[in-house]
C-alpha cells in the first residue's frame, strides 16, 4: 500500500487529491497545513508527499526543507503544486530537494500518471 500526503491550505485541493489519487493500492492523507504535515509525518512513513507553496506560518518550501533535514523522510519523493510560475521558485523547490513541480490549475487526469512514475523511479532507486 503507498501512502500519500497532500499538503494544502485550500481544502478543495485535498478533496480532489482524493477523488483522483486514492484507490485500492494508494491511501491519501491531507493536511491543511506545514504544521500539520510536520505532526503527520512524525507518526508514520510516507511514499510521496505533494505540497503546495503559499500557505501559512510553515509555507511548502519550508516543509521540504525540514522534510529533507529529516532521517525518517530524507529520501521521500516530494512533488511540489503551486499557483506559482516563476522560474525561481521552480528552481528553489528544486534546490531544496523535490523531486518535481507542478503549476496549478491542476490536470487531475495526468498527474496520477506523474505519481505513479515518481513512485516507481522512487522504488527502483531502493
Amino acid at each position: 500500500m503507498k501512502r500519500l500526503l497532500v499538503v494544502d491550505d485550500d481544502p478543495l485541493m485535498g478533496e480532489m487529491a482524493k477523488g483522483f489519487l486514492q484507490n485500492p493500492n494508494t491511501e491519501v492523507h491531507v493536511a491543511r497545513s506545514g504544521e500539520e504535515a510536520l505532526n503527520l509525518l512524525s507518526g508514520g512513513r510516507f511514499d510521496l508527499i505533494m505540497t503546495d507553496i503559499d500557505m501559512g506560518k510553515l509555507d511548502g518550501l519550508a516543509l521540504l526543507r525540514q522534510v529533507r533535514l529529516s532521517p525518517t523522510h530524507a529520501k521521500v519523493a516530494v512533488l511540489v503544486i503551486s499557483g506559482r510560475k516563476d522560474l525561481a521558485s521552480i528552481d528553489a523547490a528544486h534546490a531544496l530537494g523535490a523531486a518535481s513541480f507542478v503549476s496549478k490549475p491542476v490536470n487531475w487526469r495526468l498527474l496520477p500518471y506523474k505519481i505513479r512514475a515518481m513512485l516507481s523511479a522512487t522504488s527502483d532507486a531502493a
